[in-house]
Parts: structure tokens; C-alpha cells; sequence
């Protein structure tokens, strides 16, 4: 499956890829299957601008331990 084309500039991402906290959503919503479920995808289309970094990919919110 193809990376979400936001992948590079997503702040959720930027923020949390490397910690390894989210790794089974990135690996659903960004990089797999639920990709086009993203609500930081649909939030960014809607609004024009993108969400909060802590916004997880299924629209809950995150934060680093």
C-alpha cells in the first residue's frame, strides 16, 4: 500500500514516528489500509489547514509519555 500523500509535512508524523508510541496506526492509517479514514486527512481537506500534532490519525488525541 502507497504512504498517505500528506506523509512528509504531517505533524502527527513529525512528532511521533520515531517514539514508536503510535506505530500501529501509523502503519493502519498511514502507510496501510484505513488510509483514506485519516481524520487528520479529512480535517486538513475540510478546514484548509492541518490539525493540532497531538490529533491521531483516527481523531483521538495523543500525547508523549
Amino acid at each position: 500500500m502507497k504512504k498517505c500523500s500528506r506523509f512528509k509535512h504531517c505533524g502527527f508524523i513529525k512528532k511521533y514516528e520515531e517514539t514508536g508510541l503510535y506505530n500501529n496506526l501509523i502503519e493502519l492509517y498511514c502507510k496501510g489500509k484505513k488510509n483514506k479514514y485519516c481524520k487528520r486527512r479529512k480535517f486538513n481537506k475540510e478546514k484548509g489547514y492541518s490539525p493540532d500534532d497531538n490529533m491521531l490519525p483516527n481523531g483521538k488525541k495523543g500525547k508523549l509519555k
